[in-house]
């Protein structure tokens, strides 16, 4: 693991390994909740994505944004904690989550996920845990909004093994009838030079809503570089369906072999064309929009699809 962090980047995993690295089943390694640190009321929670304090007594936290928007806490009027990071090499925490209301103060939102990342010369065996999961938050007379997945970064000539790699966010909590809004899911980024044969299960799903009023977290970012791929998949993935966006932009992604988004909610937030996608799914309980225009036309969807496009059912 690394040390716990605050407001700034103090701590993280950042190895290079000359030769192999295997990670034993039963065996962790473990920055859950060792990111940016959750709010303490009445102040924002640290990191870019930092969720916003409840405003009164009838509110929940926000929860904390990374690879999605972080989700509003019960009767939030606040702007939405944003995205922000990398898709292709995350170099960041997870945000923390919001505070509940608590006119003592001390009570916190949920810290957000930490930062792994492993370059290995030879192989990369994961049958065990890789977990930068975000951390609930605490409830007091309110209750406190998920801290944001954090980041994992693995490159390696071979990558392999059955484990599990995760940067999920943290569900936002409840008490009574408030509820705190849940945390986005973080940044994960796969890359195997030349052979790919990890079978486990990889995740970077968002935190869901303490209860009614509140919204879920935006899903994170999967992104996986194998050496078959011209350039990279990326998956956009949520256990449930989600209530919060994950923004994409053409810079990161316009190139993408293949583009799944399986549950969760993509926004694009721009009016530059995507001209170079080779083939998009957009699985059940998905869907795919633009932000909201006003008096002019700013924002829209303007895609160039090379291979295939399956909008299901």
């Amino acid at each position: 693991t690394h040390s716990t962090n605050t407001a700034s980047r103090a701590a993280l995993i950042d190895w290079t390994v000359t030769g192999d690295f295997e990670l034993q089943a039963g065996a962790t390694i473990s920055v859950a909740g060792r990111g940016y640190e959750g709010g303490i009321y009445p102040s924002v929670a640290s990191g870019p994505g930092g969720g916003a304090p409840a405003d009164g007594s009838t509110e929940g936290g926000g929860g904390a944004g990374h690879g999605g928007i972080g989700g509003y806490g019960r009767n939030q009027n606040g702007s939405l904690a944003g995205a922000y990071d990398s898709v292709s090499a995350p170099d960041d925490f997870g945000s923390g989550g919001g505070s509940p209301y608590d006119s003592g103060g001390g009570i916190k939102g949920g810290d957000g996920g930490g930062l792994i990342k492993l370059v290995v010369g030879g192989s990369l065996t994961v049958n065990g845990l890789l977990d930068a999961n975000g951390a609930l938050g605490n409830s007091a007379t309110q209750s406190g909004g998920g801290g944001a997945g954090g980041g994992i970064q693995l490159i390696a000539d071979d990558l392999k093994g059955a484990g599990i790699i995760r940067a999920d966010g943290a569900a936002g909590q409840a008490n009574g009838s408030n509820m705190g809004g849940g945390g986005a899911g973080g940044r994960v980024a796969l890359t195997a030079r030349e052979h790919y044969e990890f079978t486990g299960a990889v995740t970077a799903y968002p935190g869901l809503k303490g209860g009614a009023g509140a919204l879920g977290g935006g899903a994170g970012t999967v992104y996986t570089k194998k050496p078959s791929n011209e350039h990279f998949d990326l998956l956009i993935k949520s256990a449930v369906t989600t209530e919060s966006d994950t923004p994409l932009e053409p810079a990161e992604v316009d190139t993408v072999d293949f583009l799944t988004v399986d549950n969760a909610w993509v926004l694009v937030s721009t009016d530059t064309a995507f001209t170079a996608i080779d083939n998009v799914l957009i699985k059940t309980g998905a869907r795919l929009s633009h932000t909201t225009n006003t008096t002019t036309r700013d924002y829209y969807l303007d895609w160039t699809v090379l291979g295939n496009f399956e909008l299901q059912a």
